[in-house]
Formats: C-alpha cells, sequence, structure tokens
C-alpha cells in the first residue's frame, strides 16, 4: 500500500496519503487502531504513521476569530515575535475539538502543487473568457492564478521561507507577517541582487537610466505608504523588459501603469461633460500627467534641431516652445477614464482602495472618456493623418486585407472593445434570438483565425491577417457586409471580435440625419459613417411596416451608413422610419446604445465661448423633448475644445471674412452680426455653420513637406484595384480612378521618421455666417471617439494616436539621446554625438564602424541601436576627451558605491545573502532606487553648479547632490566598507552582526563583525606599483597621473614598513584612490597648483544679529485658500467664490480676517485659513506681511492670451515655476543669482558679516550674483554635522590628512571642471563638517521643540541651532534656505491644504 501511495503521489515526498483497505487487500485485525507506527517502503524508504491533519495546510482566517481564548492564541504561530507558521495542537485538548470546530479550510499537503480555478477578475483583465455556467466552466483549464510579469518563486534551495535566504513576505489588508523594516526593504534587496549578480548587466545599466527619466516617487504612491514591493518591482521591469525594445512600448505601458495613474492622479479621472451629466458640476480633466509626459518624458520644453540645440526664434531671439497650456489642456482630456482594474489573487494588495490593483495595466472606460476633439502639438488633432471613418465604411471588406486584426474572445461572445447588450452572451433566453456572423470553414478567413488544419484549430490571442484574402464563396455571408464585429468561427462555438483600425470622424458635417435609440435618445448622425442600424416602415408611414429586420441585416447588432440602410428597407420594399422595430422588445434583445436610422432631418451647431473655444451642439426637429437629446451634445454642454480659426485671409467662403480676435473683442454685438443665437443655458453664441470640403493642393508637383500638411489620412490604396499610382517626383506618388488630381486623389510620401504617411488631398473648415454677411472660419476638427456612442476600440486607439504625437515628434530622438548620454556619463553631448544617436533612434540602427556590427531592428524608436550609438560612437570611446575639461559627468553617487562593491568583489556571508541597507540612503547621500525624491528624479538634467562649470554654461546634473554632507556621508560609507566590510560602524551603511555596539574592536582588515566583504586580492607577488596600477584600472579606469600614482605607491611602502600587512597597505591605497577626483569623475584632473587655502576663522560679532528664513513650499503650492478676498472693491469676492467654486473657502469659514486698508490692494479685509490661527496673531501682532500679487509677471497687462510673448519663463513646467519663485529675478537684471544671493551682496556691501545656509541641497536662492564679496552658501544637513572618517584608535592612516588633500590641491585651467568641483567639494566639506559639528554640539533647543519632529522640525531645528551660535560664527546677516514638500495638489486641493496648515 505504502509503495502504491508513492506511485500515486508525485508531488511530494515527505507525506502521503493511504485509504484502507484498498481494493483487493484486507487490514490485519491486529493494525486496526494502531498509530505512530512506523514502516519501511520497498525502496528501503523509513515512514511514520501521523495524524491525517499533519504537514496539511490550512487557512485559519475564519478560526482567528472564533477561537473561544480570543485571536492571539492561533495568531502568534505566524505573526509573533518567532513565527513558525506551525500550529502545535495542545496534548491537553481532546481531538475532538479539532475534528468537530469548523474554521478552517485545508488547502492541501506541504510541498504539493495545487491547482486552483482561474479568478473571473483576473481572467476578465487578461482579456480571457469567463464561465458563464458550470457546464461552460467545466471545458474552461485552470491553473495558478498569475502574479506580475517576470516573477520568480522564492528559492527554496536558499532556504526558502526565511527572509534573506531566497524567500521574500508580502503583507496583505488581513495580515502582516514581518517587520515594516524588512517590508520596506525588499525592493533594493532585489535591486541590488540583479545589478550586482545578473548576466544582462548592459541590461540592467539602462533600466536603471530609464527609471529616472520616467518616475515614480514613493511619496506620491499608497504602494509606498503601504510598505509594498511587488507594485514597485513590476513596474521598475517595464524598463529592463524594454530596455533594448522600443521606447514607444515604454511610453504605452508607462501611460497605463497604475503607478503612474495614482502619482500623477489623472487615475480616475472623468470627462467634464461626464460630470456634469452627474453632478450638474464643471470640473476640468487633471492636467499633471498631460504636462510632465511632454516635458519630462518626450519633448521637453523648447524645440530642438536633430543634434539637440534649441531653436531659436528669429524675430524675437528667444527659444522656440514645445507646448503651450492651451496643449496641456487638450492632451489632459485624453487621460480620462483611466481607472484600476478589480483586485485579483496572487498579487500583492493592502491597497486601502477598495478596487486599486497597482500591477495590473489600468483599463479604460469609455464612459467617462472625453470624446471631444483634442488639438495637439505642432497644430495637430488627435486623428489628423487618420483616414475618416466614412473612406473606411466605403472600403470594400477592409476587414480581409492584410494588417487587420482580430482577438480572442473564446466562448463568450460577448465583445471587450465594442459595446453590446451583455444579455446577448450571458442569457440563454436571449442568446438563442441573437444572430451571430460566423466564418463558413473552408474560407480563406476561417483558415487564418483557425489557426490550424482540418478539425483541429489553434486558436491565438490575437490575429493579425498577413495578407490580403478573398471570399471565395458566393454565399459566405461574410461576403456580403461591409464591417463586422463578432465573429463566429465556423461552428466552434469559439469567437473572435474584428478590431476595425483607428479612423477619424467629422464633427461639423451636412445633411445630417436624426438617430434613435431604444432608449429614446436622439442625436444627429453624419450620413456617411456606418454608426446606424436599421428601421423600415411603408413610404410615408411613420409606423414601423415590421418587427423583424432578419431579412435585412446580415448579423444582430450590424451597423451600416445611411444610404445601406435605405438601400436595406428598399430591398424589402419599405424606407428608413422613425420608429423602431419592436420585435428586440419582446425578447429583451434590444440594443439600446446603437441609434436608427430615420429620414429626419438635423444639423449641427457651433456653441462659442468668450475664449473662442467651440462646442458641438445638435439641433434636432422641435417634436424631439430636449430631455430625449443625448447630453453630450445637447444646448446646454459644457464640453467646449480649441479649434484652429482661419484669419480673414485663409476663410472660406462668405464675402465679409473677419478674424476671431476681431470676433472676441466684440462678441455680443458680432454674435448677432453673424446670424448666430444666444444659448439658453449659458447666454453663449450659438451658431448655424456650413461645412466646406475643398481641394488642398492643385500643383501636380507637390513636395512632400506640402503633403504631410495635409490633415486627412487615407487607407492605403495599394490593394485597391480601381486606384492608379503616378509618381509626381519629389519623393510623392499619388493615387487615383483615373491618374487625374482630385480632392478625391491620395497622396504617398515617406515622412522624416521613415513612416509611409497616405493623405487625401482634402481640406474641410466650417464657416459660421453666410455668404454675404460678415463670417468666421476655423479648420474642420476631427475626433476619433462618437460623442452619443462611443467605443471602447475607439478609446484605445485615441491613446495611441496621442502618444504617437509624443513618439514621433521631432524633439523625441534628440531629447532621449541627452537624457540618457547623461545618465551614461556625459553630462553635455556635442551636437555631433546627439545628432549621431538621434539618427539611430529615427533609423533604428546603428552601424559600428569598427566592428562592422550592427545593432536595432531597424524601426523608428529601437532603444538597442540608440544605446549602441551612444556606447561606440567615438565620443563615447575616445580616451583623449579625459583630458577635455569640459568633457565628462560626475558621477551618480550611488553607482560610486556600487561600483566600489562590483571592482572589489564584494560578497555578501552565505547566510545572508541579500544586501540591506542600514541607512536611508535618498536622505544621505541623495540617491537610492525606488526613492526617487519628485517627479523630476534625484537632480535636474539642466542643473548648473554654482562654481566653475556654472560660470561655463555647462550643466552637472549629479552636481546637485554634491554637497559637503553628503560628500562626507558618502565617503564615510565607502571607507568602512574598504576597512571592515559591510558593517555599520564608522558610517558604513551595512548591517554589523553586533548592530555597531563592539565598534571599540573593529579593526582596519578584520571583517568579523560584517556580514558581507570585499575579497578583491591583487596576489601574495604584487608589488607596490603591481596593486597600485591594477587597483587604479579597477577604480579610475586607468585615469591616475604618475604624480598620483607616485604618490599611492609611497602609501603602500610606508604602510607596510610601519605595520608590514600586505593587506592593510592594499586598503590603504583603496581608501586614498576613492578619494581622488578620478574615481568620482571619468576625466583626468591635474591638481598642481598647490594646497587648497584652509578656511578663515570667523571673527565674532557684536552687532545685533538678524536673519531671514526662505521656507519653499515644493510642489505648486495654491495660496488661494490661505489669503482669501473678504471685503473688496468691484465683484473680486464673487469672481473668487465662483473661480474657486467647492474647494475656496466659504462664509462660515472665512473668521479668521486681517485688517489691509492701509495697503494699496483692491481689498480692505482678507481672510485667512481657519488652521492657521498663529499666522493671524503674528500678522496682527506686527510680526508677519503677506506680499501678495508678486511673482513670474512680466506687466500688469500680462494675461493668459499674451503672455506667451510677453514673458520668457515657461509657467506650465513645475521646475521652471519654483526656479523663478526662488529667484525673483523675472527681469533678467541679475543674471544667475537668487533672491537671499542678491540680499547677501547688498548687505555684504554695506559692511554686514553675511552668512548664507541651505538645509541638504545646494539652492538658486542663495546664488549670489557675479563678482559678489558676499561669503559662498553653506550646506548643512537636515540631521546634523557627521565627523569625516572617525576611526578606531589603532588605526594609523589619516586619508584626509595624509594624501586625500593632496590628491585634491588646487587645478588649473586645464584640468577636469568636474573634477575640480569635486575636490572643492570634498576638501571644503570635510572642514565645514568639523566646524559645523562642533558648533551645533554647542548648541541646544529648548523643551518646547517636539523630540520626534517631521522633516520641517529637524530642518527648522538646525536653524535654530544655528542661530544660537551665530556670535561665534562672526556673523550679524543671516539668510537660511529650506524647503518642505508635497504641496502639489491635484486632487482634494482643500482637504489636503486643511491637513498641511
Amino acid at each position: 500500500l505504502l509503495s502504491d501511495a508513492v506511485q500515486k503521489s508525485p508531488d511530494t515526498t515527505m507525506v502521503f496519503d493511504i485509504f484502507t483497505p484498498a481494493i483487493g487487500s484486507i487490514c490485519d485485525a491486529a493494525d486496526i487502531g494502531r498509530y505512530n507506527f512506523q514502516i519501511q517502503s520497498n525502496d528501503g524508504s523509513c515512514y511514520q504513521n501521523v495524524h491525517p491533519s499533519e504537514m496539511q495546510v490550512y487557512d485559519f482566517t475564519e478560526w482567528v476569530n472564533l477561537h473561544p481564548n480570543g485571536p492571539a492564541n492561533i495568531r502568534q504561530f505566524s505573526l509573533g515575535n518567532n513565527p513558525t507558521f506551525q500550529l502545535q495542537f495542545p496534548a491537553s485538548h481532546n481531538m475532538d475539538r479539532w475534528e468537530n470546530n469548523g474554521g478552517r479550510v485545508s488547502l492541501g499537503r506541504l510541498g504539493e502543487t495545487v491547482t486552483l480555478p482561474l479568478p473571473t477578475v483576473l481572467a476578465e483583465n487578461l482579456g480571457l473568457d469567463v464561465p458563464t455556467s458550470d457546464e461552460e466552466a467545466i471545458s474552461i483549464p485552470r491553473g495558478i492564478a498569475c502574479g506580475s510579469p517576470n516573477e520568480v518563486a522564492n528559492d527554496l534551495m536558499l532556504g526558502g521561507s526565511t527572509f534573506g535566504r531566497g524567500a521574500f513576505d508580502a503583507a496583505t489588508a488581513r495580515a502582516q507577517t514581518t517587520s515594516n523594516v524588512i517590508l520596506d526593504a525588499q525592493k533594493l534587496n532585489v535591486w541590488m541582487e540583479l545589478t550586482l549578480k545578473a548576466p544582462d548587466q548592459l541590461r540592467q545599466r539602462v533600466a536603471w537610466a530609464l527609471a529616472q527619466l520616467l518616475v515614480i516617487t514613493p511619496s506620491a504612491v499608497e504602494a509606498a505608504q503601504r510598505r509594498m514591493t511587488e507594485a514597485f518591482v513590476a513596474y521598475y521591469d517595464i524598463f529592463v523588459r524594454h530596455a533594448f525594445g522600443n521606447y514607444r512600448n515604454i511610453l504605452k505601458e508607462v501611460t497605463y501603469s497604475p503607478m503612474m495613474g495614482e502619482m500623477l492622479s489623472y487615475v480616475n479621472s472623468k470627462s467634464t461633460a461626464y460630470i456634469w451629466q452627474q453632478e450638474q458640476r464643471l470640473e476640468y480633466a487633471d492636467e499633471n500627467f498631460a504636462r510632465e509626459i511632454m516635458q519630462l518624458f518626450s519633448i521637453g520644453l523648447h524645440m530642438m534641431h536633430s543634434n539637440g540645440t534649441e531653436v531659436v526664434d528669429p524675430d524675437t531671439g528667444t527659444f522656440v516652445r514645445t507646448y503651450t497650456n492651451d496643449e496641456i489642456s487638450e492632451y489632459a482630456k485624453l487621460y480620462t477614464g483611466f481607472e484600476p482594474r478589480q483586485r485579483r489573487g496572487n498579487i500583492e494588495d493592502r491597497m486601502r482602495q477598495a478596487n486599486m490593483n497597482p500591477i495590473d495595466p489600468m483599463k479604460l472606460n469609455a464612459q467617462t472618456h472625453d470624446r471631444t476633439p483634442k488639438l495637439g502639438l505642432n497644430g495637430q488633432y488627435i486623428g489628423d493623418g487618420l483616414p475618416l471613418c466614412s473612406d473606411i465604411a466605403s472600403q470594400q471588406q477592409l476587414f480581409m486585407k492584410a494588417g487587420a486584426t482580430y482577438r480572442l474572445l473564446g466562448k463568450s461572445s460577448l465583445p471587450q472593445m465594442l459595446t453590446e447588450p451583455t444579455s446577448w452572451s450571458s442569457d440563454e433566453s436571449v442568446r438563442s434570438n441573437i444572430d451571430r456572423l460566423s466564418v463558413s470553414e473552408g474560407s480563406q478567413l476561417h483558415q487564418k483565425l483557425c489557426g490550424g488544419s482540418g478539425d483541429s484549430c489553434s486558436f491565438k490571442g490575437v490575429v493579425t491577417l498577413d495578407q490580403d484574402l478573398a471570399c471565395n464563396d458566393a454565399n459566405d455571408p461574410v461576403c456580403s457586409i461591409n464591417e463586422p464585429r463578432v465573429v463566429e468561427i465556423g461552428s466552434s462555438g469559439v469567437f473572435y471580435e474584428y478590431v476595425r483600425p483607428p479612423c477619424a470622424r467629422m464633427s461639423f458635417y451636412p445633411n445630417g440625419r436624426l438617430m434613435r435609440t431604444h432608449q429614446n435618445r436622439f442625436h444627429c448622425e453624419d450620413p456617411s459613417v456606418a454608426e446606424g442600424a436599421v428601421a423600415c416602415c411603408q413610404s410615408g408611414n411613420g409606423n414601423a411596416a415590421v418587427n423583424s429586420i432578419s431579412t435585412m441585416i446580415h448579423f444582430s447588432g450590424e451597423r451600416m451608413a445611411f444610404s445601406d440602410a435605405v438601400s436595406a428597407c428598399e430591398t424589402e420594399g419599405l424606407d428608413v422610419c422613425l420608429d423602431l422595430p419592436t420585435d428586440c422588445v419582446f425578447s429583451n434583445s434590444c440594443d439600446s446604445s446603437v441609434g436608427q436610422w430615420t429620414r429626419g432631418q438635423c444639423s449641427v451647431l457651433a456653441k462659442i465661448d468668450v475664449e473662442g473655444r467651440v462646442a458641438v451642439v445638435h439641433s434636432l426637429p422641435q417634436q424631439v423633448p430636449n430631455a430625449n437629446i443625448d447630453p453630450n451634445i445637447r444646448q446646454d454642454t459644457k464640453s467646449f475644445f480649441q479649434v484652429q480659426w482661419l484669419d480673414e485671409n485663409d476663410a472660406s467662403g462668405g464675402s465679409q471674412p473677419m478674424s476671431i480676435g476681431d470676433f472676441l473683442a466684440n462678441y455680443e454685438a458680432q454674435c448677432a452680426n453673424l446670424g448666430c443665437q444666444r444659448d439658453s443655458s449659458d447666454n453663449l453664441c450659438l451658431c448655424s455653420t456650413t461645412r466646406i470640403d475643398t481641394q488642398a493642393i492643385q500643383d501636380s508637383s507637390p513636395s512632400t513637406s506640402e503633403v504631410l500638411q495635409l490633415r486627412v489620412g487615407a487607407v492605403d490604396p495599394r490593394s485597391n484595384s480601381d486606384m492608379i499610382r503616378t509618381d509626381l517626383g519629389n519623393g510623392v506618388a499619388m493615387y487615383s480612378t483615373d491618374g487625374s488630381l482630385t480632392m478625391d486623389s491620395i497622396f504617398e510620401v515617406i515622412d522624416s521618421n521613415g513612416i509611409t504617411q497616405w493623405r487625401r488631398n482634402i481640406k474641410s473648415t466650417v464657416r459660421i455666417g453666410s455668404t454675404n454677411s460678415p463670417s468666421i472660419s476655423f479648420r474642420n476638427a476631427p475626433h476619433m471617439i462618437s460623442f452619443t456612442h462611443p467605443e471602447l476600440r475607439d478609446v484605445h486607439h485615441e491613446v495611441d494616436a496621442a502618444l504617437d504625437h509624443y513618439f514621433y515628434h521631432q524633439n523625441m530622438a534628440p531629447f532621449l539621446a541627452i537624457r540618457m548620454a547623461q545618465r551614461f556619463g556625459i553630462s553635455n553631448p556635442s551636437p555631433r554625438y546627439v545628432h549621431v544617436m538621434s539618427k539611430a533612434f529615427r533609423e533604428g540602427k546603428y552601424l559600428d564602424g569598427s566592428s562592422g556590427k550592427s545593432f536595432g531592428g531597424g524601426i523608428y524608436g529601437d532603444m538597442g541601436a540608440l544605446v549602441a550609438a551612444m556606447l561606440l560612437d567615438r565620443e563615447a570611446r575616445s580616451y583623449i576627451l579625459d583630458k577635455d575639461p569640459a568633457h565628462g559627468a560626475m558621477f551618480e553617487p550611488f553607482l560610486r558605491y556600487l561600483r566600489l562593491m562590483r571592482s572589489l568583489e564584494f560578497e555578501m556571508d552565505e547566510q545572508n545573502p541579500f544586501i540591506t541597507f542600514a541607512q536611508d540612503l535618498q536622505l544621505s547621500i541623495g540617491q537610492a532606487p525606488y526613492e526617487m525624491p519628485s517627479v523630476f528624479s534625484f537632480f535636474l538634467p539642466e542643473y548648473k553648479s554654482q562654481d566653475d562649470l556654472g560660470d561655463a554654461d555647462l550643466v552637472c546634473p549629479e552636481c546637485q547632490v554634491l554637497t559637503g554632507p553628503k560628500v562626507v556621508t558618502l565617503m564615510n560609507a565607502m571607507l568602512s566598507l574598504i576597512k571592515f566590510g559591510f558593517d555599520q560602524a564608522y558610517g558604513g551603511f551595512g548591517r554589523g552582526t553586533d548592530n555597531g555596539r563592539r565598534i571599540d574592536q573593529r579593526v582596519v582588515g578584520n571583517t568579523g563583525f560584517a556580514l558581507g566583504e570585499n575579497m578583491y586580492s591583487p596576489g601574495s607577488s604584487a608589488t607596490a606599483a603591481d596593486v597600485v596600477n591594477e587597483l587604479s584600472t579597477l577604480l579610475t579606469s586607468g585615469r591616475l597621473d604618475s604624480n598620483k600614482s607616485t604618490l599611492l605607491r609611497r602609501v603602500y611602502r610606508e604602510t607596510m614598513q610601519q605595520t608590514g600587512d600586505r593587506n592593510v597597505a592594499m586598503i590603504n591605497v583603496q581608501q586614498s584612490i576613492i578619494a581622488s577626483p578620478e574615481f568620482h569623475t571619468n576625466s583626468i584632473s591635474d591638481n598642481n597648483l598647490g594646497t587648497r587655502p584652509a578656511p578663515v576663522a570667523s571673527t565674532p560679532s557684536d552687532k545685533e544679529y538678524k536673519a531671514v528664513i526662505f521656507v519653499m513650499l515644493e510642489g505648486g503650492y495654491d495660496s488661494f485658500n490661505m489669503l482669501v478676498p473678504h471685503q473688496c472693491s468691484g465683484n473680486l469676492v464673487e469672481q473668487y467664490e465662483s473661480e474657486r467654486g467647492a474647494i475656496g473657502l466659504t462664509d462660515q469659514e472665512r473668521r479668521l480676517v486681517i485688517d489691509a486698508a492701509s495697503s494699496s490692494q483692491p481689498c480692505s479685509q482678507f481672510a485667512l485659513h481657519p488652521d492657521l490661527p498663529i499666522v493671524h496673531d503674528l500678522y496682527e501682532d506686527g510680526d508677519l506681511a503677506f506680499f501678495a500679487n508678486t511673482g513670474v509677471f512680466a506687466s500688469s497687462s500680462m494675461d493668459k492670451s499674451n503672455y506667451f510673448a510677453e514673458t520668457p519663463i515657461q509657467l506650465f513646467a513645475h521646475n521652471s515655476m519654483q526656479r523663478e519663485t526662488k529667484v525673483m529675478d523675472v527681469f533678467d537684471e541679475s543674471s544667475g543669482s537668487g533672491v537671499l544671493g542678491r540680499l547677501a551682496d547688498v548687505l555684504t556691501k554695506k559692511g554686514y558679516a553675511t552668512n548664507s545656509i541651505t538645509l541638504d541641497n545646494p539652492t538658486e536662492t542663495l546664488a549670489a550674483p557675479a563678482n559678489s564679496e558676499s561669503p559662498d552658501p553653506v550646506i548643512v544637513s537636515q540631521f546634523g554635522a557627521q565627523s569625516f572618517n572617525e576611526k578606531p584608535a589603532t588605526e594609523i592612516f589619516d586619508v584626509h590628512n595624509d594624501i586625500g588633500k593632496k590628491l585634491n590641491d588646487q587645478s588649473d585651467n586645464y584640468s577636469s571642471m568636474f573634477g575640480e568641483s569635486w575636490s572643492r567639494s570634498f576638501v571644503g566639506g570635510v572642514d565645514e563638517a568639523e566646524q559645523i559639528k562642533a558648533q551645533l554640539d554647542s548648541a541646544a533647543l529648548g523643551d518646547h521643540w517636539p523630540t520626534n519632529g517631521n522633516g520641517l522640525t529637524r530642518k527648522l531645528g538646525v536653524v535654530s541651532k544655528m542661530i544660537q551660535v551665530q556670535p561665534s560664527r562672526g556673523t550679524d546677516r543671516g539668510m537660511f534656505y529650506t524647503s518642505l514638500g508635497g504641496w502639489d495638489h491635484h486632487r482634494l486641493v482643500k482637504q489636503n491644504l486643511q491637513a498641511k496648515f
């Protein structure tokens, strides 16, 4: 029996179930009732009889709450201090308690593989079929639920269930079995393991660079607050997967990422129309992501040439901007309708929001997505360049042409990208009345969709036709239709849905036809688009003639154009009519989402607001009640969009054309002059429209650029046998039916990105006003989604089309080339170098001249080609450029630490294989994976340091975190790693075996307290020169010059003389090298001009001390709930209430009132936020003032209509606006200086002893003007000061004084400027650290000071101490800068500000 059980239980060798008596066997009477006996199997293995529940795995969730003595008795086994996850049944308990009590669910035996049904939510998220009945469910495969992409199981060979030995944990909303510290560390454990050990190191390096470009900020996502791991690593894996793939895929996955959706606040954003319909409240789309995807992820702020140089406006001499706030607002509408997927199994889930799945790509909701036209970059609408939907409808069987796409639905016929009643698939009584289109067996389409031969099909998730197909059976219904929706593959019961290619529809059209749905909703439809169903009646009779329309359509839900509907009715001797067929009502099979064509006529009006935006309004017959008109196109619509108004010289038609400026300047009078009415809801101008389509190009030899100016695309005409191709020269070909140039001609060109474009020779404009009266005109705006019956398919198409706006923009290639070059060691890439990378990106390939090897797949946007060009171009490989003072970069701080570990062959202890850091590296050194402080990452790509690099107009992004405190912290950590291994002693980042308690026992070279160590050894026979040369190669790529190498050899020899220990001598050389500028930069420094001057001792000041403290509220602080109009002249209060709406302060909340009668403000009284009584009291006591109406406005006449020309400042970029707030120099009178820097300069010139201090990071606020006499700003850590290189008393070598200063002596003008920045920061930072530490140690905070305050409390505590010790610092005027983050509120503004206040 035992042997038989072993054979039948292959999943586990730990435990076997034996059921007795088995067939053909009889138990010995003496054995019945025996237990705990042992038995030997035939193969010699010994097994012991145990209770049937032994080694069984249970879910105890319910029993925890049912246990008579409380949940703690059960939780102790998994949540106690020493969890074993094994429940010990008390020997004192009767076994009946185990057998009879419920509350537990058996999952299987330990070590056994268990199959579970695929959860419905997961199946829907993955686009799989969901069983609708038990019978159907039998045929659905079952298996373990998927985790996140690329997820791997815990490595049982490393210990399995032990953290740090191959296993990771995930807390849930119900339970947490691992400490917060460990949960926080997990994602960095994973990152370090892959970064140091993965075989695809270049892929990992590219992913790290991309992660710093498309940033997730932990402070802005709940996953970080809930200490989740999987959400972060799943997002990061986007960059790992596509490191050498296509950047377009990266943009799309990031756009659909729920992490990005939450961070940039567009998840659950809804259209203005939807919110107005549901809540009668006016709300506009969130603009956050729409701005950042352009500025930070794709095209930047200014237009660029292919070589990365910025385009200059020849008239103004200023850089040409890539976008304005108009484009931001328009694209913001695109990102409405994004919603998180539902929760599902097998992913980490601790989210407070019930339906927030942070792993799976977000889904789109067609109902909440904005449907209006969207005018984007370079005057392009989303939908420009696409064929018109009416042209697609007129094409013969496009669904049979190459490129046609079908998505597998499985056993369910309910489409996922199209709208149909769910009852058509789920309700058997309804399903039997639905006619589905069946693809005949033996047809070419059947062969493609079946994917097999004979009776055997192999269905693919997505099928794209690779060639044109023909209909070879006239009786096949597929041969008679224009476009399918859902098709059944023969009689298999398996369905596909057809995904029509993207197309555009014009907003304004003539000869509109009234549409009516079964919901009794009406709208006016373009008769040329295939968007309606058919209803027929006797000619002249408004009543439906027949109940059944089965003879007029080919399948249920078929859509057709108006002319096709007329033909279908005429086939039966009928006509289209107003009444709807009733047969579907009785069978519950009506499709209420689709309208029926009627003979009713209607028109499309334009509603124009006072800013020149337009909304579409459908004018229907008077007998249609207003309540029955679809709200999206009703007269009270709030769905306005930007249009391209034509000036009077370009207007179409009218004899008295005017510009939109003239119209808006005299809105009321001109509205009447145009023959327009005022709408009843908003009192806005409501006008009749005339659509005018003309032939755009008259010249028979147009240029490629002229063709690309055409906005209407076309279906690929090459497979249309009726079309004749004519080569027009200039890279232009024309297709037409007779070879002549007409409005219907189609042009073929290849654009600058190598993409074939098809353009129809048509220009469509809309005129308001009659031919013989004043008129205004605009380009007819295309849109991709139906105003009244949106399809999810078209929403996805629209998002794709918008991403192409960024992806194919002329800036995309040079923008990405510059950003990647900066992350790979060239902060200021030359125009030639950028052009090489841009060319590789655009062409999708790069040919290495030295090896003859080609990289990339030849497709635009290929990251592999760009990376190859970046790394293999001569500018990246030439060692001669190491001598160029402006070439190279400062290395990223965290990568310097990693490079030290990798170069010195670091290995963790076998019992603790994963690296866990004991410090918050982001706060300590300014960089750590998954810890980006803002959407701008760790440092700004355009950052210019306040030193020689900045003076030379060179950027140094990493210099933004090159501060004295961070330099000292990083150096101490690296010195500790070299001397003591991965320990926390003396500033180390590791965790020692004793948690640093026995620091006095640390000895250089002894790593006994460390959990990891450097294994590098030069060999017992290596000389001093050998050691120095090899370490120079490993740590500086051989950049150390002969003088520095001589100094290092001397260090080695002197250590040998003092200690006789080759290992310590090697360690001292390593210490010395990491102090050199060559370790921290990738250029050569010539430090040959002598010792840097020591800091001058301060003379105590006897003057009265005063200080200014500048606290920057970072993120885009909204001040209109802090200082609010209360008693004002004019209508300022009413304007405040109208503009702020629900987020403004109410009358009851405006109770803290301050007097401003003596000011020049238009208000005699202002109100403060009710949570700011201390601010109120300070104002009343004369200790606080408000500066209102200050900022970046260049003139009092600047407004939203002229700011583009009035100010050079980029008003719609966070970094630009924050910089201007710190600089306050809108007229650029003191370029490069900050407001406090100029203040310090003035005070210094007046004889005051000034001192400027910034907390943690450098800031433009303290930057002094050129030739200023004020002292340089000092950077102090919010955690105080840390001494450099504290060491054991037994250590003789002093790296700073013995060699560090010498390696960083002053340099000449031909030395690396990046190296000089390092040397100044290192030597100055060490000196400042000692001074500031002594000063802070001598100061104490009062008892009123919080002991465990937040970041701002810590920072202000340091400021308070520095003010205390100002006499010893010799200053009488102090300038302090600090910041407080988290003020970028895009939602819940009022609630969030209240929490902040």
